[in-house]
């Protein structure tokens, strides 16, 4: 079900729009740079790259049940395809990295939230609240999440959701083997 939500495209397919309606700047300015920031993501990280879709699936899906307006809908799915911006910063060769992490490798991970934040500085404002889903969806309710380990309604609603979204991306993601699971 949630693979058929949407992909990628129609939100390429939303921006094509914009601008063949002649808008320019406020809204396709801003859908633009996501765009490019996942691309360079794409580039940098492929598997990344595909959990990020993922997850903006899953955000989908949780912003239906959560009966948010159109507008707050929209906002949180690219908010969602950032989510893992901030590994644009690690080393491909950490993210990739088939042996266990060093501790200094770890932390450099576990900074990519607090990375995304800054790399989508100039979009927050366009975001909303929604950003809040990149710098918090590594929190935990019980306070022993990355990186700034915020505790119960610490966390937004657009981290909280984050979070869950991105726990749905990972376990529906790519095994070991390459295949779906």
């Amino acid at each position: 079900i949630a693979r058929r939500v949407g992909k990628p495209r129609d939100l390429q397919r939303q921006l094509q729009e914009a601008r063949d309606k002649g808008v320019k700047g406020g809204d396709t300015a801003y859908m633009q740079k996501v765009l490019e920031l996942v691309a360079a993501l794409s580039v940098h990280d492929r598997q990344t790259r595909g959990h990020s879709e993922r997850v903006r699936v899953f955000a989908d899906l949780l912003a239906d049940e959560m009966k948010l307006a159109p507008s707050e809908r929209a906002r949180l799915r690219w908010a969602s395809l950032l989510h893992d911006i901030g590994k644009l910063v690690v080393p491909a060769t950490i993210l990739s990295k088939p042996a266990k992490l060093t501790n200094v490798e770890f932390d450099a991970i576990k900074r990519h939230p607090e990375e995304g934040a800054r790399l989508i500085g100039p979009l927050s404002t366009w975001l909303g609240e929604w950003a809040d889903a990149v710098p918090q969806h590594h929190e935990r309710f019980d306070g022993r999440g990355d990186p700034r380990g915020l505790a119960g309604n610490q966390t937004r609603l657009a981290g909280r959701t984050g979070a869950v979204a991105d726990a749905e991306g990972v376990m529906h993601g790519v095994g070991p083997d390459g295949n779906a699971r």
